[in-house]
């Protein structure tokens, strides 16, 4: 279990009753968000209030969401529920990606396409000078608008498909991998 929160109990007593509790490392969390050139600090229901990158009712929403979620007894009856199908039809204007190990909640319109065309124009180079790494059904639209595409093996076959090189490695392992073809090829700088 890569992390868990002090609330996740059932957890906690497996890890207890396999002798382990004495290993369990408790860390203040530093998770932040950058929109732009600004930094939003993003551990604390202050931090939350204070996110004014999105509405001030979104950010009610996503508040009264987390504190009936930390309270929700009931939760055996979202097992076997994608988050991705609960999220279409609970929060429309939202729509998810996802890796193996995660899922991104997004506003729908938010896309690594988008946030590609933004550096291009920021940096003044053509999207022939960017590569583009993606394991997740989220970077398709990235990966088809750039000069060059990988995808790591562990990648989805939305990536895949997308990808002009699938390396036969995973994670940063690929990611070394595509930094090596484009020094060596030269063709992106």
């Amino acid at each position: 279990y890569h992390h868990l929160f002090r609330s996740d109990t059932d957890a906690i007593a497996m890890i207890e009753e396999l002798g382990l509790g004495d290993d369990l490392q408790w860390i203040d969390s530093n998770i932040a968000l950058q929109i732009g050139e600004r930094r939003y600090p993003f551990v604390s229901a202050t931090d939350l209030l204070r996110f004014d990158a999105v509405s001030l009712l979104t950010r009610v929403r996503l508040g009264l969401t987390a504190l009936w979620l930390r309270r929700n007894k009931d939760w055996p009856r979202y097992e076997g529920q994608r988050a991705s199908e609960w999220i279409a039809s609970n929060h429309p204007g939202y729509h998810t990606f996802h890796t193996h190990i995660s899922i991104d909640v997004v506003a729908d319109g938010l896309t690594k396409e988008e946030g590609l065309f933004w550096l291009a124009e920021t940096c003044e180079v053509s999207m022939d000078e960017i590569a583009f790494v993606g394991d997740t059904n989220g970077d398709v639209g990235a990966m088809t608008v750039c000069a060059r595409s990988f995808a790591p093996a562990n990648s989805d076959e939305k990536a895949k498909a997308a990808a002009s090189h699938v390396s036969s490695l995973s994670d940063i392992d690929a990611v070394l991998e595509a930094y090596t073809i484009i020094c060596d090829t030269q063709q992106v700088s």
